[in-house]
């Protein structure tokens, strides 16, 4: 990205980091489906980690990176995204998805749960001249 933005143009990456999520009350289902979704971008050669790396890897190619670092808390009142991953799931027709189904919307109906996605960093920086 740095080779190709043009000197003083912005190079900007966004990327979370999966280590670090809030799960109140504790749902082993809710816990299952993240280290599913973990497991995932692993076997596709991703990293999930890489949103803690990102300022590193601003500096190592010698810019001077700005950060902000966020999170973004799914509450009973915002079922859009559990009704999303639940969608998914329904269409994998196996024993263990069905248990994970019927644990998710059991977490996702509970007025007391509090899932707080991981944090998101958010990295920016002007290009060097080259």
């Amino acid at each position: 990205m740095v080779r190709i933005t043009k000197p003083n143009g912005m190079v900007m990456v966004e990327d979370c980091d999966l280590s670090k999520w809030v799960i109140e009350p504790a749902n082993p289902h809710v816990e299952q489906l993240w280290t599913w979704y973990e497991g995932i971008i692993k076997a596709k050669g991703s990293d999930p980690f890489v949103g803690k790396k990102l300022y590193r890897m601003f500096v190592d190619a010698g810019m001077k990176p700005q950060v902000d670092i966020y999170s973004l808390p799914v509450l009973k009142n915002n079922r859009r995204v559990w009704d999303t991953i639940l969608d998914v799931l329904r269409k994998i027709d196996s024993r263990e998805s069905r248990e994970l189904i019927q644990g998710i919307e059991s977490f996702a109906n509970d007025k007391n749960s509090l899932f707080v996605f991981p944090l998101v960093f958010r990295v920016w920086a002007k290009a060097p001249r080259h």
